[in-house]
């Protein structure tokens, strides 16, 4: 119960590490002890903030972004307690991650291409916002958006099956026809003058890809489009 987490709370024990299992030591607060029915765990931020000091940092971040966008935490809270951290092991890391949690990206694709990005000086875009032409009508809502006018889209599989199952089922016909409109959307936004950069995830998780897809982005961001429409938030 709670007494034995306070006993566990209080041990000091080392980090340990085993060919299977790495142990980061560090004391749990108050605040970062939840009861989930009969179990003590840890609290949802003080969870994610156990991630980003000990994943990789593109998966830690895709934890990041998802729990503040289920609400399970806040940006707040996720700040609070990394500052319990303070000259813990992997706190450094978990702060640079956590620098970078939005929870606009709504895939684990978005936020490892939010990483290479940071990493390899591409600039940072607008996540999942919404473009409209010069009338007001509706173009599309691209992953990613940069002021010169440029769209990016993380394409992963899971996107067009999820959208198929969305119609009815995961058949030929509906991800042929999730393909074709996404075809037609594409065609809308650089008929409005966006230029579209589409990538995988081995486009940003392998190195030589990720260098390659940086260099293109970078050139496509400083040519620019000729966008002319209006961008929204919702």
């Amino acid at each position: 119960g709670l007494a034995a987490a306070a006993d566990l709370r209080r041990r000091q024990a080392p980090a340990r590490r085993s060919p299977s299992t790495r142990i980061l030591v560090a004391e749990l607060s108050d605040d970062d002890i939840v009861r989930c029915g009969q179990i003590v765990v840890t609290s949802a931020a003080r969870t994610v903030v156990d991630c980003a000091r000990s994943l990789p940092p593109r998966d830690a971040l895709a934890i990041a972004d998802a729990a503040v966008r289920r609400e399970l935490a806040t940006s707040a809270q996720l700040a609070s307690a990394v500052d319990r951290l303070q000259g813990r092991p992997g706190a450094v890391l978990a702060r640079r991650v956590l620098a970078l949690c939005d929870p606009r990206r709504e895939t684990p694709l978005e936020s490892w291409s939010a990483w290479t990005f940071q990493e390899l000086d591409v600039p940072t875009p607008l996540w999942q916002a919404t473009l409209c032409d010069e009338d007001g009508a509706f173009l599309g809502r691209p992953d990613g958006w940069w002021e010169s006018g440029v769209a990016g889209e993380a394409d992963g599989r899971a996107k067009y099956r999820l959208a198929a199952l969305e119609r009815g089922g995961l058949t030929g016909e509906s991800l042929a026809q999730v393909l074709d409109d996404e075809r037609a959307r594409e065609l809308r936004l650089r008929r409005a003058g966006v230029v579209v950069v589409r990538w995988s995830a081995d486009d940003v998780l392998v190195p030589a890809r990720a260098s390659a897809l940086a260099r293109d982005l970078r050139r496509q961001i400083a040519r620019g489009g000729d966008f002319r429409g209006k961008v929204v938030l919702l």
